[in-house]
């Protein structure tokens, strides 16, 4: 696993019992700083990629890359826009166009659009032929 997906050592036990689970989206939520993002982008780049082991997702595959830098088409991230930009996720074309022309500031609330456009997201199929 790359850094950035390392699990803190007090849900490393709770990482391994979640990816023995699927299912086609989890909800995490609590307070900030608690390790959601970290435990949410670590369950996902698992369970995407091509080679994972017991402990998480290989960090080398095409899809472990393709999370790394932020283009897996299978992977939907639903945050406010300025903890996207932060973090560095792309917004959606039509967000982005509104901030670069100067019509509204980034978020920093989740938008209702955003939702929207996540649920129309998860009920499309596979982008990359996987589950």
């Amino acid at each position: 696993m790359t850094p950035e997906l390392t699990a803190a050592p007090w849900i490393a036990g709770q990482t391994r019992q979640l990816l023995a689970q699927k299912g086609h989206a989890w909800l995490l939520h609590g307070p900030s700083g608690l390790g959601q993002y970290e435990l949410a982008l670590s369950l996902a780049s698992a369970w995407l990629c091509e080679q994972p082991t017991e402990e998480g997702a290989c960090g080398q595959c095409a899809s472990c890359h393709a999370i790394a830098v932020r283009t897996q088409a299978d992977l939907a991230v639903l945050m406010p826009e300025t903890v996207m930009m932060e973090r560095g996720w792309p917004l959606s074309e039509k967000a982005q166009a509104e901030i670069d022309d100067k019509k509204r500031k980034p978020s920093r609330e989740i938008r209702v659009e955003a939702m929207r456009e996540t649920v129309d997201f998860a009920q499309r199929t596979s982008g990359r032929g996987r589950g």
